[in-house]
């Protein structure tokens, strides 16, 4: 993704501290080619009355001039889960139920079996440089199924644009032989039909 400076602070202003507030701010005074200094941002807030509109640009703010790169990465982490057995005081069957990793056995358990299941995390760089992460965590509201706590998906889908060795091809490209030996066919079919007169008495007329 590709955001201005006010588009990322509006976006990730809960999870960002002081500290990574301030890399932002270096991050924006490092860019080369802004074409506005600091003071004159500053200032942007004196001209809220004039609406500017700017040509192929991704903000609407005309002091946003700053660009900056936005990567937001998911991937496949563990976490450790808990199954516990307890009887019912009041049916006096046998419950299980699930515990994070903070439980703390009571003793009125009947059996507590832990096991480290799979959870999707997700985090944000902003920039170039390789020290201002945000918003690294857990993704939220993930789909756990009780019958396979493992099958959880990351929450992008699609298919592979090309390979180390090979070409990029799409599925149209991948489809085209067997359209044209189709349409070949087809024709040939097509010919054999036209010229098939049907069933031709032979009469001896001598």
């Amino acid at each position: 993704m590709i955001m201005s400076p006010t588009e990322i602070y509006d976006r990730f202003y809960d999870k960002m501290d002081e500290k990574q507030l301030n890399e932002l701010l270096e991050l924006i005074d490092e860019k080369p080619g802004a074409g506005l200094t600091p003071e004159i941002r500053k200032s942007s807030l004196d001209y809220e009355h004039i609406k500017l509109h700017k040509m192929n640009s991704f903000t609407d703010n005309p002091f946003d001039t700053d660009q900056i790169n936005v990567w937001h990465c998911c991937w496949k982490s563990f976490k450790k889960i808990g199954f516990v057995s307890v009887i019912n005081p009041e049916t006096g069957e046998v419950e299980e139920y699930t515990v994070d990793e903070d439980y703390k056995e009571t003793g009125e358990e009947i059996n507590v079996e832990w096991k480290w299941i799979i959870e999707v995390w997700e985090g944000y760089r902003i920039g170039d440089t390789d020290n201002l992460y945000v918003g690294v965590q857990p993704l939220e509201y993930q789909h756990v199924s009780a019958d396979n706590p493992n099958s959880q998906f990351l929450p992008y889908t699609g298919v592979i644009y090309n390979n180390t060795n090979s070409t990029p091809k799409s599925l149209v490209s991948m489809m085209k032989p067997l359209q044209y030996m189709y349409i070949v066919v087809w024709y040939r079919l097509e010919l054999a039909m036209s010229r098939d007169k049907g069933k031709v008495p032979v009469i001896d007329v001598t």
